[in-house]
């Protein structure tokens, strides 16, 4: 018995060995290195073949390191037309993508067009009715905005509403510290700082002070850090407890 279980797995690391050979052979033939087939073969296993071949854009959404390009010339060399409704929609999805880079979460219509039109290389009107096929299957949300379209891809459009109304709420609701006389202790600390705040700065400072959270934002030097700076001297001057979490800067 001790034998043909040893046959048995003998012949099931054979078959195994087999099939992962027939699966680089075909990702070498089709331009893809042995570091990414070996990836490809982790995430789909087996079916890693089957996989490619219905959609090769697959690639550049699940597995880290292979990009749209990457995709697009495995695509091609399966016979993808450029036009293809998949190879459009691909585009669409990348250029969304990459702009998340730059911190957004949505594009115009016609700057989506036009970065789609230029990646992939083919007439606007393509990609225009992409972008309709896409909406109509939900994989783009249009959503207009201080009368501008823009387009978002639905998880980040989920993102950025969920955010907001975290935020809202969080906003509207009461400190977690006790009542604050704001001018007379806003007054106090610019005395023993001996720095004054711009208006702005001071009505920060007093937001601050009224509600739960509070996002400022602004470039370098407008002057975040003073208004921080006199938050907490104020706070610990109230004997508050403050916890700083800052991942750049000091």
């Amino acid at each position: 018995s001790s034998k043909i279980l040893q046959k048995m797995l003998t012949e099931q690391a054979w078959n195994e060995q087999k099939a992962v050979r027939k699966i680089m052979v075909f990702l070498h033939g089709h331009g893809v290195s042995t570091a990414r087939a070996v990836r490809i073969h982790k995430t789909y296993g087996d079916e890693a073949i089957e996989i490619v071949r219905a959609d090769p854009y697959r690639l550049a959404r699940d597995i880290r390191g292979i990009g749209f390009k990457t995709a697009d010339q495995i695509a091609q060399r399966l016979g993808l037309s450029l036009d293809a409704p998949a190879r459009i929609d691909a585009g669409l999805q990348h250029v969304l993508l990459q702009a998340t880079d730059n911190g957004h979460c949505a594009l115009p219509l016609d700057i989506l067009r036009d970065e789609a039109t230029r990646l992939l290389v083919v007439d606007s009107g393509l990609v225009l009715g992409g972008i309709e096929r896409s909406l109509g299957a939900r994989n783009l949300i249009r959503e207009r905005i201080d009368e501008t379209d823009l387009l978002f891809l639905p998880n980040l459009r989920h993102a950025e509403h969920s955010i907001a109304h975290r935020l809202l709420r969080s906003a509207q609701a009461r400190p977690p510290y006790p009542d604050i006389d704001a001018s007379s202790a806003l007054a106090a600390v610019e005395a023993r700082t001996g720095q004054s705040l711009a208006p702005s700065q001071r009505e920060a400072v007093l937001a601050a002070l009224r509600h739960r959270a509070l996002v400022i934002t602004g470039g370098p030097g407008v002057g975040k850090t003073t208004i921080l700076r006199t938050l907490l001297a104020l706070l610990t001057s109230r004997q508050v407890r403050c916890l700083l979490a800052a991942p750049t800067g000091r």
